[in-house]
């Protein structure tokens, strides 16, 4: 039996419903109630299985600066033991992918990318590799991430050998990483496990704390709307511009030059997106889902994007497109049945432009 067939094993054990993805599997729940793994996010200790994650490596003397001169954060400055998330722009600024970027030191990194979208960023990195003295390789087949999530988070870590500020530990011969990610209010590790001992390291992980257990990728969907964090592929896509998705924890306007950078420093010092991704908070009893369109004056202004399943306080939280000056204004808009007007609210990492627009005389 292969390593994935003991990782299916465990999950099913547990009551897991799977996907399958490629060659390898998501958990979307265990059980039938999600409020028990949304409250083990927000309260507790949630281990999510992300291997259908696929990481690569850099390393090598000039790994550092490679990435940084294509990626739009600022992955020199990164400190070592954190991840940092990232895109990869066409020359016109728009996304054509998203990753997370682990420094483990400043020779040693690992780019975690979208699902199935490993071959696609691989043969970037290698086109634009040239004379740099750089290594890349795939490490999907060696590693797979695993996140915690949750104020207890640190708990199984420290338990398993990750003391203090330090981010690397072992699970018998074989090292694991494990560094904070940025999420919103909600803390988060991402941990890279060795394949060979990843079913005994989750298994270890559960045991070594009873208020930590399996969740699935749908509780963290519902908390990942209400953090009002954009999702590539249901939020936005390659025809997007960064500025319009509110993903200003993804860019450095100061790391100087990337592919890309010319468009979003013009757009970010002189003008702005035609679009905006905004929060809504929509009455629970609304019968609305992505794509739903949005109206402003009876004129159609933008549509949903993600809609949360779960209501807190008799809402649910929800991602939508407006235009941009529905979004500047955070004018009220409606859904198509008429329901109660609903204000747009900024999303937490929305970019803002840093010169007001010349007011006719």
């Amino acid at each position: 039996m292969n390593v994935f067939d003991l990782l299916m094993d465990l999950h099913k054990n547990r009551g897991a419903a799977l996907e399958p993805i490629g060659e390898r599997f998501q958990a979307l729940r265990y059980g039938s109630r999600l409020e028990p793994e949304i409250n083990r996010i927000l309260h507790g200790c949630g281990l999510l299985d992300l291997q259908i994650r696929p990481l690569i490596g850099v390393t090598g003397p000039e790994a550092s600066r490679f990435l940084h001169g294509l990626f739009t954060n600022d992955i020199n400055g990164l400190p070592s033991g954190h991840w940092q998330p990232n895109l990869f722009c066409g020359n016109k600024g728009k996304i054509k992918h998203r990753m997370e970027v682990l420094k483990l030191d400043a020779e040693r990194l690992v780019v975690c990318c979208e699902p199935e979208e490993g071959i696609a960023v691989g043969t970037l990195l290698d086109h634009y590799l040239v004379r740099e003295d750089v290594t890349l390789a795939l490490l999907s087949r060696e590693q797979i991430r695993i996140d915690l999530f949750g104020v207890k988070s640190t708990r199984p870590l420290h338990r398993l050998g990750i003391p203090g500020q330090a981010f690397t530990g072992s699970s018998g011969e074989f090292a694991f990483h494990a560094a904070p990610v940025p999420w919103g209010t909600q803390a988060r590790w991402g941990c890279l496990v060795p394949i060979a001992v990843a079913t005994e390291w989750i298994a270890s992980t559960l045991d070594s704390d009873p208020e930590c257990d399996l969740v699935g990728s749908e509780a963290v969907e519902t908390v990942r709307i209400a953090e009002g964090l954009p999702r590539p592929g249901v939020d936005f896509g390659p025809d997007n511009f960064p500025q319009e998705v509110a993903l200003g924890d993804h860019i450095s306007y100061t790391k100087g030059c990337y592919i890309g950078q010319e468009s979003h420093a013009r757009m970010f010092h002189r003008g702005h997106p035609n679009w905006q991704l905004i929060g809504l908070r929509l009455p629970e009893t609304a019968e609305a889902s992505a794509d739903a369109p949005l109206f402003h004056n009876g004129n159609e202004v933008g549509c949903l994007t993600s809609v949360s399943s779960v209501a807190q306080q008799d809402k649910r939280p929800a991602l939508g497109w407006v235009r941009h000056a529905i979004a500047e204004a955070q004018n009220p808009v409606t859904l198509e049945s008429g329901q109660a007007e609903l204000m747009p609210v900024p999303l937490p990492n929305t970019i803002r432009r840093t010169v007001q627009e010349a007011k006719p005389a």
